[in-house]
């Protein structure tokens, strides 16, 4: 099984991968900037975990990385 890492999943290429990855079985970590706009089947999916996380805020990348290791 393979873990996924994926941002901007809310729409487009993003979200077409992690449904792609979730239909394989893989875990999917995705990051978004609004988590309220992420996809519904991606949402109620067992094997995906959100974060929020944006560019433009440095310390957003370490809380998504504490986020998945606890």
């Amino acid at each position: 099984m393979t873990t996924w890492f994926i941002t901007g999943a809310s729409r487009g290429l993003g979200a077409e991968i992690a449904r792609t990855a979730v239909g394989a079985g893989d875990n999917v970590l995705i990051a978004v900037r609004n988590p309220d706009l992420v996809p519904e089947n991606l949402n109620t999916a067992a094997n995906v975990h959100t974060v929020a996380d944006s560019a433009t805020i440095p310390s957003s990348a370490a809380t998504a990385h504490d986020d998945v290791a606890a």
